[in-house]
């Protein structure tokens, strides 16, 4: 009779067992596939959503209009660095996507005054008159708690779509996490009078101004590749690859020597052009340009378009950004973007001014 009993809390124990190990494989399986769909929501790096894609394309201009409500604004950073501001804002017409929020970044407020400033103004007081003139213009004031008191704004610029703050915690209120920025920032309109603009002679560069190095600069032109697929809304998800390691990564700024410019088009607010370029002095590649009319660059691809020289090239600093004109030639040719397909060309180069440096003999990383 012992034996029986012994026998039969033995088989209880296995079964026991048996149906624990069930029951772990089975939590396992059910975690293995909530966190394999969790990955399939989430993988892209960011997304347009239908209707601003639609605004995108319907303004068609590199002067595209923004209109959202200020949240904060940052310090004017030094020339070592960009030698802007960031004022965020959050969009109010229009859901942009994610991350929702944007940026808009007024071009090279180190150096010069606010239109119609008398006077050589430099440094600190140059700092603290910007910070006056834009909270005066974009801002309600401050509330009881010393806060900023944001105020609706339409800003005009460049539709700048680029992932170096994507997924920054938020860094602060002045820079949270973005990939869409008005910048450079042309013109800001914030209704009752207040307004600011920035003229051609503002989009240019100066000695000293941060760059990332010769080796990141022509790791993203050559290496970043990007995609786009539809989500059931009719969303734009996008994700990215290449020129994200210790071997280069993109960033903000950059220099390249442009050494053929062709195919000019007139485009509303400048021109745009197919460039080949060299980024680090050795490696070649092509690369869309856009310029702002009436701006140094933009007269000088005009005129050189066709006919550049080793007498006549040009060292330029500008700014990296994704290219929302081939994301419209897909959408035009009707592309089935129902799956990952590949953008061709999806960087473009956006034009600041001239430098004489070969970026491959000085440049400091930066973003």
């Amino acid at each position: 009779m012992h034996q029986v009993e012994m026998l039969r809390a033995a088989l209880e124990e296995k079964t026991r067992m048996k149906s624990t190990k069930l029951l772990v494989l089975s939590m396992i399986a059910l975690i293995s596939t909530g966190v394999a769909f969790g990955q399939q929501e989430s993988a892209y790096d960011f997304k347009i959503s239908k209707a601003f894609m639609a605004e995108l394309l319907n303004q068609n201009s590199i002067q595209f209009k923004a209109t959202g409500k200020t949240i904060d604004h940052s310090g004017v950073h030094s020339l070592g660095s960009d030698c802007e501001m960031h004022i965020a804002a959050d969009p109010t017409r229009i859901d942009f996507g994610s991350p929702d929020n944007f940026v808009v970044e007024p071009p090279n407020e180190c150096e010069m005054p606010p239109a119609g400033t008398p006077g050589h103004i430099t440094g600190t007081k140059l700092s603290k008159l910007w910070i006056k003139e834009i909270e005066t213009t974009m801002f309600d004031g401050r509330d009881a708690n010393g806060d900023l008191i944001g105020r609706e704004c339409t800003f005009i610029g460049f539709p700048r779509i680029f992932t170096e703050h994507a997924q920054t915690s938020g860094e602060n209120a002045s820079n949270p996490d973005h990939v869409f920025e008005i910048h450079p920032l042309l013109a800001a309109d914030c209704g009752s009078g207040n307004q600011l603009s920035w003229g051609p002679d503002t989009i240019t560069s100066f000695p000293g101004m941060r760059q990332i190095t010769p080796g990141s600069a022509d790791a993203c032109i050559r290496e970043r590749t990007l995609e786009v697929k539809t989500d059931q809304q009719g969303d734009y998800t996008f994700r990215e690859a290449g020129a994200s390691g210790t071997g280069g990564r993109c960033g903000n700024f950059a220099v390249v020597e442009i050494t053929t410019v062709d195919f000019l088009r007139t485009i509303n607010g400048g021109h745009s052009a197919i460039a080949r370029v060299t980024a680090d002095g050795q490696n070649n590649a092509t690369l869309k340009l856009y310029a702002f009319k009436g701006t140094d660059l933009d007269n000088w691809i005009v005129t050189n378009a066709g006919r550049v020289t080793a007498d006549t090239r040009m060292y330029a600093l500008g700014l990296f950004t994704y290219d929302y004109f081939q994301v419209k030639k897909l959408i035009d040719s009707h592309a089935d973007l129902s799956q990952w397909t590949t953008i061709n060309f999806p960087l473009a180069f956006i034009l600041y001014g001239e430098t004489e440096t070969p970026p491959w003999q000085a440049s400091s990383d930066g973003d």
